[in-house]
């Protein structure tokens, strides 16, 4: 279950990155759990990073992004973020979605972040559960996946899936992890470490008005 403490102490994560993914909202998610560590100067988290056939992952800023592993070279893991684009139907391969449905078996805390939800949903990982994933995807979303329960939060914690809609929702879920596992103190630091002025709530709306974000 997403937030409860790791077996060993130490909570092992894969980053799956996928062609054209959002290098944003990974490197959200990625340093914010390496802050954790530095700033507790232990190894709270041990992030791995995934692509599905072990090669660099070009991002959507057109950067490549080396990685440790390919999916296959992992028979497990208790945690796994999938990293998509803005064209998931494209990345969605088979192989992709039987090594995430096999991890799944395996009881893995799955979530995503940005338009990763899609590819979930794609693989059948979030019927019955509620999700989310960036505004402009939504109604698009809800209509191709009716078992997902489809909402507009920021991130959606729903007991071993979790979805974030954008990067600095990757990066608020994060802290939400970290504020789980290791108390409000820590996840305060990090925040502060980023001057991050506060840790938003999973159900803050992605989006404001013009009057809301003159106040």
């Amino acid at each position: 279950m997403f937030g409860d403490p790791p077996k060993g102490g130490v909570q092992k994560i894969g980053f799956l990155l996928l062609p054209n993914y959002s290098m944003i909202a990974f490197a959200s998610a990625l340093d914010t759990l390496c802050q954790a560590n530095d700033v507790t100067r232990r190894r709270l988290y041990d992030p791995v990073i995934l692509s599905a056939d072990g090669e660099p992952v070009r991002a959507s800023n057109g950067k490549p992004q080396l990685v440790d592993n390919a999916i296959w070279d992992v028979s497990s893991i208790p945690m796994i973020v999938v990293c998509a684009s803005e064209t998931p139907q494209h990345v969605a391969t088979r192989s992709v979605l039987v090594w995430l449905q096999r991890q799944a078996r395996h009881g893995a805390d799955i979530g995503a972040i940005v338009s990763g939800s899609h590819i979930l949903a794609r693989a059948g990982l979030l019927d019955g559960f509620r999700a989310t994933i960036h505004w402009e995807e939504l109604d698009s979303f809800a209509e191709a996946f009716p078992d997902v329960d489809a909402v507009q939060d920021i991130f959606v914690i729903d007991r071993n899936r979790f979805t974030a809609a954008a990067a600095t929702a990757s990066l608020d879920m994060m802290l939400h992890l970290i504020r789980l596992q290791h108390g409000p103190e820590l996840a305060s630091h990090v925040a502060d470490e980023f001057t991050y002025p506060g840790i938003r709530d999973p159900h803050s709306p992605q989006r404001q008005s013009v009057a809301e974000r003159l106040q």
